[in-house]
């Protein structure tokens, strides 16, 4: 088995048996890694905290190219992101990000895409106010959309390609955008959303993280824009209803009357 070496975001980590755990992982150079950390859950293990969710670390590991789970050699943190674990509602947050990376990318995926979405993410949050957080998910959820090979298309008719100069604000979630009103009448399920929604999530594909936090929006809009992505995240896969960490940040919302 060889040797590999990387950095990786601790996805999820849970009972392998008395002493080890298994921990899934968004790599930087291997994509989604799910391994064995034998002896983690001792007292004196020699991976201490490194491979605690929502922190990241540089591990080295033994690959099993045959399939099945790797092997965890070693791990020293590069970052646990401990602002983020101080507050029910920001820890909701990192939570979410990872879950949905877990659920979206695929054992061994090729590609830094998502690993990088997800460190600057967290690296963004960490150093956020809370407010800004709801934008700054949008803005990763767009990102993993992309990642997953499913980015909802907003800026021309998902069917025929017509100019947005020619478009009503219709949105179909199975075929995945924005529809003319020529194509319109092909998705009876369709969706009709305010045009400032469209103009705002074609901005968020589009825009640096840095600038996330700049964005101004109003309540209403804001309460559009959640209910279309999370129509197309259960539209487009099952796991999301399964999702903890979004349903913690509903709970939230729901006790703040937003």
């Amino acid at each position: 088995m060889p040797i590999l070496k990387t950095e990786a975001i601790v996805l999820r980590s849970y009972k392998w048996s008395e002493t080890s755990n298994i921990v899934t992982l968004c790599s930087r150079d291997f994509g989604k890694l799910r391994a064995v950390a034998k002896g983690a859950r001792r007292s004196n293990s020699r991976f201490d905290n490194c491979l605690n969710p929502i922190t990241q670390s540089q591990i080295l590991f033994y690959s099993r190219n045959s399939g099945g789970l790797h092997t965890l050699k070693e791990a020293s943190s590069i970052n646990y992101f401990p602002n983020l674990k101080q507050e029910l509602e920001k820890l909701a947050y990192a939570s979410a990000l990872c879950e949905l990376t877990e659920y979206l990318t695929a054992d061994g995926q090729t590609g830094s895409s998502a690993y990088y979405a997800l460190y600057q993410t967290l690296n963004k949050m960490e150093d956020s106010p809370v407010e800004d957080f709801k934008k700054l998910l949008w803005h990763f959820e767009l990102r993993m959309f992309a990642v997953a090979g499913y980015c909802p298309q907003l800026c021309e008719c998902v069917c025929c390609g017509g100019s947005p100069e020619s478009l009503p604000v219709s949105f179909s979630l199975a075929r995945g955008g924005i529809l003319c009103e020529k194509c319109e009448q092909k998705d009876a399920a369709r969706r009709q959303v305010h045009p400032d929604t469209v103009k705002f999530l074609r901005m968020l594909q589009n825009i640096e993280i840095e600038k996330v936090g700049n964005i101004q929006i109003s309540p209403s809009l804001e309460r559009e824009i959640k209910a279309l992505l999370e129509a197309f995240w259960r539209y487009h896969t099952e796991e999301y209803r399964k999702l903890k960490s979004l349903q913690v940040l509903r709970q939230i919302s729901r006790n703040a009357g937003t």
